[in-house]
């Protein structure tokens, strides 16, 4: 009785497939804006993104819309897929505040040109956002 010939052994070993959960494939995204004005210093609101792979912090854009030292503040964010979502708020300077129908949507994938505005929401003359958002996956 004879054997068979052992089957050639790969010299480099197959391509892994990427690991939809590792860490390298989110970012936290997170809105600031700086307490106080100072000279030569904007303080209106940016965001940056936080690579838990590198555990780092990059700046990524600032928000549109915003007037020079405005501060957006009361809005929703909520990200869907590759994009993070600005909903409403109400600017502020100094003490007086004016609401804000906005609806921006960043992309974070993109490496210029991130931003776009979508539909702002209705204005209703009392009406604005408490600032809770969530997403609804429909069937």
């Amino acid at each position: 009785m004879g054997s068979l010939p052992s089957p050639p052994r790969p010299s480099t070993p197959p391509p892994s497939s990427p690991n939809p959960n590792s860490l390298s494939n989110f970012r936290v995204c997170a809105t600031f804006c700086y307490r106080e004005p100072a000279p030569n210093l904007n303080i209106s609101n940016w965001i940056e993104c936080y690579d838990p792979s590198t555990n780092k912090w990059t700046h990524a854009s600032s928000i549109p819309g915003l007037t020079e030292n405005h501060v957006l503040k009361g809005f929703a964010m909520v990200s869907l897929r590759d994009s993070v979502y600005i909903i409403g708020g109400y600017g502020m300077e100094r003490e007086l505040s004016r609401t804000m129908s906005i609806v921006h949507k960043f992309d974070t994938a993109a490496t210029n040109d991130a931003w776009t505005s979508m539909e702002p929401m209705e204005e209703d003359g009392e009406k604005e956002l408490c600032g809770h958002c969530c997403v609804v996956q429909l069937s």
